[in-house]
């Protein structure tokens, strides 16, 4: 059991801990748990928090609040972009032959997918679909910012950031998912280092040459070392797919 969000009609949230050994855990109230903590579930209260300065909101603090809220929901997407970059460079450089070793590993099945077997450009990949989706509702309410609004404005704008919270809490999941893949191959190959199979993990292509001038490829055998040339293959195609990637998502 994970963690629960509940956005309230004042645009305020928390997220509630659901774990029974962590009823002593306060509720956390912050945009940073909200863009790091992935939820199990999700409510949107018709009411409002109990805090006093959420007793009579006045028109311009709506704007503010509103204003606000889409504007960290926007920076999470130049935070998120970094970051996945990142992994994929940090997966780019784990060995091969890790990586082969990992195949099979449920924790890493995702990482697998998104950075070294999914060869569609990153705009077709379901995984962005609701990045760019979302991204699109944050651009549509951001040209609707006031500088005051009403009660009844306010509190329909709340429904639709709701909506958008739980999408990019959806993604922190996902995002969360990628990162233990690759952390899992990482961990992995600081482990083999530490063994004889390592040799054998890195072991470069032959540079023997055979009886029609051609190199032995005996020595192919097994995983292969990132600076082969199948792995610099699996790095080309990545790096092709995600081409326009960060100028898409990462806002100045």
């Amino acid at each position: 059991m994970g963690y629960h969000l509940v956005t309230f009609q004042c645009l305020h949230f928390k997220l509630v801990s659901q774990h029974p050994y962590n009823f002593h855990e306060e509720d956390d109230y912050s945009i940073e748990g909200l863009l790091s903590t992935p939820t199990d579930s999700q409510r949107h209260s018709n009411s409002r928090c109990d805090a006093a300065e959420c007793e009579d909101i006045s028109g311009v603090e709506w704007a503010k609040r509103v204003n606000e809220a889409v504007a960290k929901s926007k920076t999470y997407f130049s935070l998120a972009v970094n970051r996945y970059l990142d992994m994929g460079f940090r997966y780019h450089n784990i060995a091969m032959g890790c990586r082969v070793l990992t195949l099979r590993d449920p924790t890493c099945q995702f990482a697998h997918q998104q950075f070294g077997t999914e060869i569609c450009a990153w705009d077709d990949d379901d995984f962005f679909e609701c990045w760019q989706n979302t991204l699109d509702k944050l651009h549509d309410l951001a040209c609707e910012r006031l500088v005051s609004m009403d009660e009844d404005s306010g509190i329909q704008m709340a429904k639709a950031l709701h909506k958008i919270r739980v999408a990019v809490n959806g993604i922190v999941g996902r995002m969360l998912e990628l990162e233990e893949g690759v952390r899992r191959m990482d961990g992995l190959q600081e482990d083999l280092k530490q063994t004889e199979l390592w040799s054998e993990i890195v072991a470069k292509p032959s540079t023997k040459r055979g009886r029609t001038g051609r190199r032995d490829t005996r020595a192919l055998r097994g995983p292969v070392s990132p600076g082969d040339v199948f792995a610099r293959a699996a790095f080309k195609a990545w790096e092709g797919r995600i081409a326009g990637l960060w100028e898409a998502f990462y806002m100045t």
